[in-house]
């Protein structure tokens, strides 16, 4: 996300070309928090713990107005001249993407898999293994 300043502080998400030329620096940003930044199907991902440092209730935040969704800023960097953040949605999404077969696995240290979103009838097929996969890690959770 692209920190412009004006009256009020507005995240405006990087356009989708801009995102290969900022992604080595983004990556080595959340390297630094010891999470790996990955560039899949539909959004940028991080994989790894971040400690959960969110002290507030939610419920403290309120509502969303229909164009809003609150975010937590999981660190910082410059590129260029200019501030990114990047950021986690307080509100879950779930995504739900397989490689992409088209794509042959790359080779090299900056080599990253592409997934690619399924297609509605997949989805269909998948959910209920998803849905007791999410119960089964909640309801671990909370033991």
């Amino acid at each position: 996300v692209d920190k412009e300043e004006a009256e009020a502080e507005e995240l405006i998400p990087v356009p989708e070309p801009d995102i290969s030329k900022i992604f080595q620096v983004a990556y080595r940003a959340c390297a630094a928090l010891d999470v790996e930044l990955v560039d899949s199907a539909v959004v940028l991902t991080l994989q790894g713990d971040l400690e959960d440092e969110m002290d507030e209730d939610l419920d403290d935040f309120g509502e969303a107005g229909a164009d809003e969704e609150f975010v937590k800023v999981i660190t910082t960097f410059e590129d260029a001249g200019v501030e990114y953040l990047v950021t986690e949605p307080i509100e879950p999404v779930l995504i739900v993407a397989k490689p992409d077969p088209s794509k042959p696995p790359a080779d090299g240290k900056d080599a990253r898999e592409r997934f690619v979103c399924l297609p509605e009838d997949e989805v269909d097929k998948v959910m209920p293994q998803v849905e007791e996969i999410l119960e089964t890690r909640f309801s671990l959770e909370d033991e």
